[in-house]
């Protein structure tokens, strides 16, 4: 049980600075120079976040899997795999491409360190990216405002 609460507990603060700076990450296949839209990145990245959120629920209530340490990294390492390659397909504007890169590589280092099982620094050093602009922050937050998918994350700037 006491690696469970660590899972947990590395998994919620990781991500909840990861979401934090969710207007930081990417990855270069979306396109030259970030050509998405406010409206499709912001959806992308909220489903990535809620499709996360609900993967990990279901995975905490697999009594199984709680019962397996081992097994327990290992799917959690899947699902945390999923998200990311959610994310890092996700096509940010222009002016957030810098940062939705350095986000996508954080989680990808991330990823690499809970893949191998190493869950505690996986999520250790997460708070070191930029923020983007502030006016970038409160203009996707505005767009998610108005997203279902969106709804009770914060994760650009509120």
């Amino acid at each position: 049980m006491k690696f469970v609460r660590l899972v947990v507990g590395t998994a919620v603060v990781g991500l909840v600075a990861l979401a934090a700076l969710a207007a930081c990450g990417g990855d270069s296949g979306g396109g030259p120079g970030g050509a998405g839209s406010d409206e499709a990145y912001v959806r992308a990245v909220c489903g990535a976040f809620a499709k996360f959120e609900e993967d990990f629920t279901k995975l905490l209530s697999d009594p199984e899997a709680l019962s397996d340490e081992d097994a327990l990294t290992e799917k959690f390492a899947g699902v945390y795999r999923t998200f990311v390659d959610s994310v890092a397909k996700a096509r940010p504007p222009a002016d957030v491409r810098e940062y939705h890169d350095a986000f996508v590589s954080q989680l990808r280092t991330s990823l690499d360190a809970a893949e191998k099982g190493d869950l505690e620094s996986a999520f250790a050093e997460s708070s070191d990216l930029p923020a983007p602009p502030q006016d970038v922050q409160d203009r996707l937050q505005k767009v998610a405002d108005g997203i279902e998918e969106c709804r009770d994350l914060s994760i650009f700037g509120q």
